[in-house]
This record gives C-alpha cells, structure tokens and sequence, in this order.
C-alpha cells in the first residue's frame, strides 16, 4: 500500500468526512478498501486540517461575495462545539453558500455573514436576530407564514376571516410565480398582476386577536404580513436557505458534535465549498484536489477563467497555442487596473473577433436591475459591457445578463469583459459556449426579459433585440 498523500488522496479524505460524514476510522478503512492507500488514523484529522488550511482563502472570498449580493437566504440550526451548544449558519445565494459555526445565534453573528451595512433583501425566518435588518429589506419565510396563517383559520371567528382572505391572496400569488417560473408569464406582468394582491392585504385590518401560537415578533397581521411578505417572490423559493443548511442537520444528528475550533473551522469551510460546487455544477473532488495540491507547493493559484463559469475548456482547444494563451493572460493581468473599451478591442482583435459598433450599443434600452437578458452570439459579451458602462445604470452584469457564445474565444473575452467590468473573484457570471442558432437557445426552457444577438441582415450585421412579450423581433 502506498503511504504517498497526494494531493488527490487528501482531497478524498477530506471529502470522505467533510461531506460523506465518515468516522475516521471508516475513512481510514475506506482508503485501503477503495484505493490500496495506507492512511492511519491520525492522518485523517490531520490531512482534513491541512484541507482546511487550503481553502480558507476561497472561503473567505465567498463570504465577501455574499454580503455584495442583492438577496441572500438566511437560516441557523443547533451545533455543538466542545459539548458546547453552538449554531451552524447559512447564507446562500444563486451561486454561493457559505456557513459559519459560532457559540451564538444571536444578532452579532447574522451581522458577520451580511455586513453591518448590508443594503439587500434577506430572506428568513422571524428569529430576533435579524430584527436590526429593515423591514423593507426582509422577506419572511414563505413556509413558515403559511403555517401561521393556517394557525389563524384554526382559531375561528375574526381571525379565520383574515387568515382565509391572506391565504386566497398568496394562492393567487404563487399561482402566478409558477407561471414566471415555466416562462409563460413575464416579471413584469406578475409584478402588475401582485399590486391589487398587495393592496388587498394591506387593506386588512391592523391588528387582529392573535393566533393559537404566539407570532415571535408581531401579534399584528399588518406587520408580519405586510412588506416582508406579498410583496416580494424571488428566483429562489424562500425555503432555499433551509434546504441548504440540511446536510449540517443530518451531519448534527449522526455525531456528537465537533471536538475543537479548529474541527468547527474545517466543517463550515469544507460545507462552503461544497455547497458552493455543487450549486455551480462544478466537480468537488477536482477543485480539492488543485486547491490542496496549491497549498502543499506553497504557490497561488494560476488564473482561472473558470471562476466566472463552469466547464472551462482547456487551452489546447482554443484557436491559440499554449504559449500564446499563457502570453496572452500575463498581457491582460498586466492590463487589468481598469476598464478600458480598446483595450477590450484590442483583445477582440487578437481572438478574431469583430465587435458591434458602440452606435448599435447606443440605441438599446437599458434593462432595470435584475432584469435577465440574454446575449447571442457574435457580440462577446459587449452588448452587456457597454449597457452596464452607461452611467446612469447601476446594474450587476452576472445578476443581468446570460451570455451565450458561439466560440471558445468569444467565451474567453466574455469572462474578461465581465473581470474588466469589476466582476468580484469567483462571481460565476453565467457564460456557456452554443451554436450560432437563436430557436435553439430559445427554446432552452430559461426565461429571460430581452434577447440581443446579431445577425446577417442583406450582408450586414446588426443587433437587434427580441422581447418575449412581442412575437415578432425588433430591428435595430
């Protein structure tokens, strides 16, 4: 048996207890049954520290990522720490989870994962340690509302009206969210369609007799239900930070606990990563592998065009050899203090790559925030660039936009678009390679606002932009 931890085999080890939740000594059995490899007992805490130690700096980028996002899904559950009671934290967004072990649960804590002067939506529960959030910037927890609702139609008389008339409205609304969802309604339109629902409830009466079970923070309607509640659905169900915290509960019930600081560290940093990969359906084992196999040679990671997408092809299958990839990037590190519109074309030019003309970037309109829009083909990511440039937008690119490339080299400047544009590290700007065909990334099933490609036109090519609510595409 080889007594060689490579890399990979700590990868493995890490994994085994980190998200397969093994003992260590099955983890040890595992290793020799599995792989021929001769770990003893102590190697596998020790090899998980060393883990540990190797991605704590992507974890911490991931924990700055998320107090930048405009909705972030919140939740706690038990944990123990030294046959201490402590709490494992959650704060998921669309493409990054990070978890935190602390001994509180208490309002300091919530502060850490989101920033003091965190200015988006949260969605939770009512627990008393988000109460310092405003109330516009909340959004409870569609489930646990649910459930007190039905508590008021169980208690009869007055409050059975008011809870009825409340669930009929959020009847209508999740009615018409799953519309949005299969992309036969617009955003626009549910969101003209919720403003008599929001009124609706609002009109309610102010304060009612409270429900069988005490509501934690409110024995009102108007408050619990009123702007933390009809007025806002997001992509994500509300129950998103929940499921995401689930496989700390079945870790929580299969063992007493974690033994020390250090243990507490590996668990919410392994957790991180892998709820992170899994989200951004990238593989666990090979990330582990190079984050490990980094730290044992004491270097940085090498740039990685895969932090803004998954599936990044390697450098042989670019038009460019190795070397002039390798060439190429040193160029564009040593470039990349700001944006600069030819610099970018100028990289365009070395790819072969004709972008639009900035007068045909001019005359589009410019989407609201979070509107998705999708880019086609032949545009290399510079119809979002330039929209996102104008300076009157506020607008995220990855929150945005969806790119769609035609080439591997397009799919290259599109992520340094999105990097010159001031992507954070890691932010997993949703780029994916396509045919030239527009039916055929229409009928994807994804739902988007606008669509904006190019296209042959009597020997030219221009842009042009297809809204879904229009049959017919307009020209520019």
């Amino acid at each position: 048996m080889s007594k060689c931890h490579s890399p990979r085999l700590q990868a493995m080890v890490s994994l085994a207890g980190g998200h397969y939740h093994l003992s260590k000594r099955k983890t040890k059995e595992s290793m020799a049954d599995f792989f021929q490899a001769d770990v003893s007992l102590g190697s596998v805490p020790a090899l998980e520290q060393r883990t540990s130690e190797a991605i704590h700096e992507p974890v911490q980028e991931a924990r700055e990522y998320v107090k930048t996002k405009p909705v972030v899904h919140m939740d706690e559950t038990g944990w123990r720490e030294a046959n201490k009671r402590a709490w494992l934290w959650v704060a998921a967004t669309t493409w990054v989870t990070v978890f935190l072990i602390r001994l509180s649960r208490g309002s300091k804590v919530a502060k850490e994962m989101l920033g003091e002067a965190f200015q988006g939506i949260v969605n939770s529960d009512r627990w008393s340690a988000y109460n310092w959030l405003r109330t516009w910037l909340r959004q409870l927890c569609w489930a646990h509302l649910l459930r007190n609702l039905e508590a008021f139609v169980e208690r009869g008389a007055e409050s059975q009206r008011i809870g009825e008339a409340i669930l009929a409205q959020a009847g209508l609304m999740f009615q018409w969210w799953h519309k949005v969802r299969d992309g036969t309604m617009s955003r626009a339109a549910f969101q003209e369609q919720m403003r008599p629902v929001q009124r609706q409830v609002g009109e309610l009466p102010a304060t009612t007799a409270r429900p069988p079970e005490p509501v934690e923070t409110s024995s009102s309607v108007r408050t619990p239900y009123g702007p933390s509640c009809a007025s806002r659905v997001w992509n994500r169900p509300t129950t998103f930070g929940e499921r995401q915290v689930r496989p700390g509960v079945l870790w929580r019930n299969g063992s007493f606990g974690i033994q020390s600081e250090a243990g507490s560290r590996f668990v919410e940093r392994i957790t991180t990563v892998v709820a992170t990969l899994r989200q951004q359906q990238r593989n666990v084992l090979d990330y582990l592998t190079e984050a490990c196999d980094a730290a044992n040679w004491d270097r940085k990671a090498p740039f990685d065009p895969g932090q803004w997408w998954p599936d990044w092809p390697d450098w042989p299958m670019l038009h460019q050899s190795p070397t002039d990839a390798e060439k190429w990037i040193e160029d564009v590190l040593a470039k990349s203090d700001r944006p600069r519109d030819a610099y970018l074309r100028e990289q365009a030019a070395f790819l072969g790559i004709d972008l639009p003309a900035d007068e045909a970037v001019a005359v589009l309109p410019t989407p609201p925030r979070h509107e998705h829009w999708l880019e086609l083909p032949g545009t290399g990511g510079w119809v979002a660039y330039r929209l996102c440039r104008r300076p009157e937008t506020v607008l995220y690119l990855w929150e945005n936009f969806s790119i769609v490339c035609g080439t591997l080299q397009e799919m290259l400047l599109a992520g340094l678009i999105a990097w010159e544009l001031g992507a954070p590290p890691r932010a997993e700007l949703p780029i994916r390679l396509d045919g030239q065909d527009l039916m055929t990334t229409l009928r994807s099933g994804e739902t988007y606002h606008a669509v904006v490609g190019r296209r042959d036109l009597h020997g030219h090519r221009d842009l042009r932009i297809l809204h879904r609510e229009h049959r017919y595409p307009l020209w520019l």
